[in-house]
């Protein structure tokens, strides 16, 4: 959560200890196990009578606090609950909210005990559907919440109720809805639910337990063991069809997709990872498809998938053409360890390129479609790119994208991250630095750079549900560098620019914090929004929906029939020391005025 940026070493120590007293008491068996049933004869929570071993954080701002949840089964909300710790004072009141943060019902706590479990019953029970995500949340005016780290770094179920990887959100300021988070903690908000059925649900033990490893991982199903090379001979020649529950991007979004940037023909792929079962897709066989270039598609069965890399893809200076489709079935997931695609064509050890390297090549040229890149994780990127060598490159969680040209379509991006300070760092799910141009090789770089060809995302998803969202230290989607980009009815929520605070880096002050959704900086470039929304993203300094820049004021920022409103500022909050807009969740610097129309810019 943001307040560890805040916290003084002291109450850091407290926090670590806390971590340390929740691994000894689950180790020894001190801590109850929690019970789904709670309340009325029939009603279920999701921790039921656990205690945390952190009653109390230190943290003392205003804040809204909540957990993520799905019922198995359809029924009805009748309230909220929450743990009260010491010096959680004030008056508290919970709230039930939609996926998309409509509030659905709200009550204030009363009567309330010293500490432990406190429970509020909405006025009419709501009522809930099966498969549904909602979030339940309560607001602590002072403070004092009861919080544990790493907690949901996988799914947790408990009888019908289940928290996926994420799960804890939270949102400083005033009330609203919580969808930022921070390293999968858990703030200890339940709510109770009661099933259609006049049974009572199962009393089940719940599938994960907290733990306080530094190296959580990846949330979905993991790869086999084996390791069978790609096929260079697919088994049909047919275009995969994607599943209808597979609909990325802004659905509202009917803008006309511009020449080029639409989806690549897949129908006579060049190799096809798998054979047909989920066991014959693995880290290799991508990794192998990849190094090859090509078409590739995937045969892993009839049922969604997850593949776990054990290494980043990375693209060879050499490959004219790479298209990666997933077929709405395939998740790429970095295991919450690794980048997960790198394409640089500075980069000598991909080989070497003629001219600008930055320009020049004119391939490889990259689309990723039909598919979804998870827990991507470029924090500890080493390698540092002759075209970012102010950044040391661990930038791009999911994508790091330099030369060349790269094209994103239909895809997903979900709980990626990269650094999460330092100035000009971002983009946690996409990072581009520079794409090809017609004037490669002009002596003055501002003029190569203004004759680029954008980066195109259309039709995608950047976080999309609360619990799901990108965060880096800027740009907490999307960063670019001196690179036009073009958004084409795609959708960019939760996603979070969490570094501190505001450019330039000095003492105290690492830098970062800049556009909750989309960071860009740089000279001669545009930037094209349409029919997009942008919701629920969050920034600790410029613009909590878009920052914008362009240094000698020759570059545009461009929005067509967009929607982007309930962008806010994380603690210190807005207006604050750090944080600066110049537009309703924008902050702009370019050639004259942005371009809105047909948009709601809020």
């Amino acid at each position: 959560m943001q307040t560890s940026v805040r916290r003084s070493s002291r109450a850091r120590l407290g926090t670590a200890v806390g971590v340390l007293a929740t691994i000894l008491a689950v180790a020894l068996g001190l801590l109850a196990a929690p019970a789904p049933a709670q309340g009325a004869a029939g009603d279920a929570t999701i921790f039921g009578t656990t205690v945390p071993a952190t009653p109390a954080d230190s943290d003392t701002a205003a804040v809204e606090l909540g957990v993520t949840f799905t019922p198995r089964v359809s029924g009805s909300a009748v309230g909220v609950r929450f743990y009260k710790g010491s010096g959680n004072t004030g008056t508290h009141t919970g709230s039930l909210w939609s996926s998309s943060g409509s509030r659905l019902a709200t009550a204030t706590f009363a009567n309330e005990t010293a500490t432990g479990w406190q429970t509020v019953e909405f006025a009419s029970p709501v009522k809930l559907t099966a498969g549904q995500r909602y979030v339940a949340s309560y607001r602590a005016p002072r403070g004092r919440y009861a919080v544990a780290q790493r907690f949901f770094t996988s799914t947790y179920t408990s009888g019908d109720l289940s928290v996926p990887t994420n799960g804890g959100v939270y949102r400083y300021g005033t009330s609203g809805f919580p969808s930022s988070t921070y390293q999968a903690s858990n703030y200890y908000v339940d709510v109770v639910f009661r099933p259609s059925s006049s049974s009572p649900s199962p009393s089940a033990t719940p599938t994960s337990s907290p733990t306080a490893t530094s190296s959580p991982t990846a949330t979905s199903s993991p790869s086999s063991t084996s390791s069978p090379s790609a096929t260079s001979s697919p088994s049909s020649t047919s275009s995969p069809t994607t599943p209808s529950s597979f609909n990325p991007g802004n659905l509202s979004g009917t803008v006309a997709v511009p020449a080029g940037m639409g989806a690549e023909d897949v129908s006579s792929p060049d190799r096809v990872v798998g054979t047909g079962t989920p066991s014959s897709c693995t880290s290799a066989a991508v990794v192998a498809a990849v190094n090859a270039g090509g078409v590739i598609t995937f045969n892993c069965g009839p049922n969604p998938v997850t593949i776990t890399l054990s290494q980043t893809l990375k693209v060879s200076n050499s490959t004219r053409k790479l298209v990666i489709d997933g077929g709405g079935k395939v998740t790429l997931s970095g295991g919450n360890t690794n980048r997960i695609l790198y394409m640089d064509t500075c980069d000598t050890s991909l080989g070497k390129v003629s001219g600008n390297c930055l320009y020049a090549p004119q391939w490889p040229v990259v689309t990723v479609q039909n598919i979804t890149f998870a827990n991507g994780n470029a924090t500890n990127a080493s390698y540092v790119s002759p075209g970012d060598t102010n950044q040391g490159s661990n930038g791009g969680g999911a994508i790091f994208a330099l030369g060349g040209k790269l094209k994103v379509v239909r895809s997903v991006f979900v709980n990626n991250v990269c650094a999460t300070n330092g100035p000009d760092l971002g983009g946690a799910a996409v990072r581009v630095l520079a794409q090809r141009s017609p004037t490669p090789n002009d002596l003055d770089n501002s003029h190569a750079a203004r004759n680029q060809e954008p980066v195109a995302i259309v039709q995608s998803t950047f976080g999309g549900a609360s619990g799901q969202g990108n965060s880096c230290s800027n740009g907490g989607a999307i960063s670019g560098l001196r690179t036009p980009i073009t958004v084409v009815n795609s959708k960019i929520s939760y996603n979070n620019a969490i570094g501190c605070c505001a450019n330039p880096a000095h003492s105290g002050t690492p830098g970062g914090g800049s556009g909750g959704a989309i960071y860009t900086d740089g000279t001669s470039y545009d930037l094209r929004i349409s029919g997009s929304d942008i919701q629920y993203n969050t920034a600790k300094a410029g613009g909590s929906s878009i920052f914008y820049v362009s240094n000698d004021k020759t570059g545009r920022l461009i929005i067509d029939k967009t929607v982007s409103k309930n962008n806010t500022y994380a603690a210190p909050g807005y207006p604050g020391p750090h944080s600066f807009q110049n537009y309703p969740g924008i902050f702009y610097l370019g050639s004259g005025n942005p371009v809105f129309t047909n948009s709601t810019i809020q």
